[in-house]
């Protein structure tokens, strides 16, 4: 939440202090406008399940006639998931716009660190100025943060596109914001903001990090 600040470890909107910020839910937005239901209607998660998969595939270039034949699905039902999206995700048409007349114009695209992409297709292209862009910022990051971990118990796990895994010594969460902090240092013309969750066991059972707490 980049417009927000942190406060007893929750956060607050920037434009009003005594907001609390909430997650955004993309897919079930999809889902509440597509299907006319409310996330505590029953049915719901199974709803959502086809909302999700209608994003991912008008994220990747589907059209309703798209996801009609690959989610198996009437073409009305298509097209409501279809007009759901890009009724909650507006800036989507634009960003769309602005890759297509970027590779027309110039014949390549940049991510927010500057790379170009030459010689890729639109589709391919929405993908990495994002993903491309998240994995230079990461790798841009690579040295401060394993100096910060020089001789230190903790150790940088590994990490992937825009996501980084650390093993924190018990003794050693102090240095949890301290990452943070270097996460968040670089200037882009998007402000990136840093998420951190937690797991005692694997990957798949991470949760939101409250600090001072675990």
């Amino acid at each position: 939440p980049f417009e927000c600040h942190l406060r007893d470890c929750k956060y607050y909107l920037n434009e009003d202090p005594n907001t609390e910020w909430k997650p955004l839910d993309p897919h079930g937005i999809t889902t509440e406008k597509a299907f006319n239901v409310k996330p505590e209607d029953p049915g719901f998660k199974a709803l959502r399940n086809i909302g999700k998969m209608g994003n991912f595939l008008i994220i990747y270039g589907g059209t309703a006639k798209t996801l009609s034949r690959d989610m198996d699905i009437e073409m009305s039902l298509a097209k409501k998931i279809y007009d759901a999206f890009f009724s909650s995700f507006p800036k989507v048409h634009e960003y769309n716009s602005y890759i297509h007349n970027s590779l027309v114009q110039n014949g390549y695209v940049s991510n927010l660190l500057g790379r170009k992409y030459f010689g890729q297709s639109s589709h391919e292209c929405k993908n990495y100025v994002i993903q491309g862009s998240c994995a230079d910022y990461t790798k841009i990051l690579m040295p401060q943060l394993t100096e910060l971990l020089r001789d230190k118990k903790s150790k940088l796990e590994g990490y992937l596109h825009d996501e980084f895994s650390f093993l924190i010594h018990k003794d050693e969460r102090y240095l949890v914001p301290k990452i943070k902090e270097i996460m968040e240092q670089l200037e882009t013309p998007i402000t990136m903001a840093v998420d951190v969750e937690y797991s005692d066991t694997d990957w798949s059972k991470k949760r939101e990090y409250k600090y001072g707490r675990e």
